[in-house]
């Protein structure tokens, strides 16, 4: 086996860094919504409040914590997750 140092760049080292390797866990985390932020959301749109949710996280996990807590529909979601989202959610190439 080579021994590898540095970036991965190359099939070879792919394969080698692939070969024996046992997979032991998926860990996932959330953390929980603030107990009043529905609430509040819903107060806010009900005053005619335009939201707008600006995160450094993933698109995908935006989305989802904006659906979460009522800024986005399911419906909105769904258009993210299938790229159909311009007018909804951005990420930052787009912002620039």
């Amino acid at each position: 086996m080579s021994r590898m140092s540095g970036d991965i760049d190359s099939a070879e080292e792919i394969s080698a860094f692939e070969e024996n390797q046992t997979f032991l866990a998926l860990v996932a985390l959330k953390d929980p919504i603030r107990d009043n932020m529905k609430k509040m959301v819903t107060e806010a749109k009900d005053a005619n409040i335009a939201l707008s949710m600006i995160s450094g996280d993933n698109l995908m996990t935006a989305a989802a914590v904006a659906c979460d807590v009522g800024i986005i529909s399911k419906q909105e979601f769904n258009r993210i997750k299938e790229g159909e989202s311009s007018d909804i959610a951005m990420d930052a190439s787009v912002f620039r």
